[in-house]
């Protein structure tokens, strides 16, 4: 005579049990994981940036001392050249997207992996005083590149940082900040709202990013990455002698 097993199954209690357990763990895990991301899109982002700088300052060396124009006109005369087309021989690397890598902060709202010979999107800003337009005006003037060797404190004075985005294009600000003549008497001075409100900026879409859970990277002129909650950029950090 055979004899039969008889198998318990699950008591509705126990059930609820396992699944309060899961639920905790889930509570628990998930935000570790997104801070996890966090600080990983914040690494990368700062990466990215001092990468960046990298390139502008091998491009300054081999160009006479100018740093690149946010937007320049060709030798040739043939149109203009942007900022990305300038740094591109110094951040490329054949057959593949560094370049574009390299503009898209990774926690960026719009990042497009595109071939980046027109269409793209970035998420970086400069800093005005060092990255000018040097396209002809309407009027005939233009302004010239800014010289490297002008940088009287390369390790106070941001290069590059956490831009906005335009909506609905995604394309960044082109500057992150903007500022006027350095004075000493004022240098520990927070920059102010309007600062980051000009050109298509707003107060609700400003042109410096805290993307990175309330803070947002910069690059200054030396290399080193530092981060920057609102209201923690001085004039100091974006102002120049000249």
């Amino acid at each position: 005579m055979k004899s039969v097993v008889k198998t318990k199954a699950f008591s509705v209690i126990e059930l609820l049990i396992v699944v309060a357990v899961i639920a905790i763990l889930a509570a628990i895990l998930v935000p570790a994981i997104g801070r996890v991301r966090e600080r990983a899109n914040a690494t990368k982002c700062a990466s990215n940036l001092r990468q960046i700088a990298i390139a502008a300052n091998m491009y300054a060396a081999e160009n006479n001392g100018d740093f690149p124009s946010l937007t320049g006109e060709a030798d040739d005369g043939g149109g203009q050249v942007t900022w990305l087309e300038q740094l591109r021989p110094y951040i490329h690397v054949e057959g593949s997207n560094e370049a574009i890598e390299l503009i898209n902060c990774p926690a960026a709202e719009h990042y497009l992996e595109v071939d980046g010979n027109s269409k793209t999107t970035h998420a970086y800003g400069w800093n005005p005083r060092l990255i000018p337009d040097t396209r002809t005006k309407a009027d005939g003037s233009k302004r010239l590149p800014f010289k490297s060797i002008k940088v009287q404190r390369p390790s106070e004075t941001i290069l590059m940082a956490d831009a906005g985005q335009r909506y609905p294009s995604g394309w960044g600000f082109g500057y992150f900040a903007f500022g006027g003549v350095y004075n000493p008497s004022s240098a520990e001075t927070a920059l102010t709202d309007a600062d980051f409100t000009r050109y298509g900026a707003s107060a609700s879409n400003p042109s410096f990013s805290t993307r990175h859970g309330g803070v947002g990277n910069a690059v200054f002129v030396d290399g080193h990455v530092q981060s920057f909650a609102w209201g923690e950029i001085k004039q100091k950090h974006v102002y120049t002698e000249d």
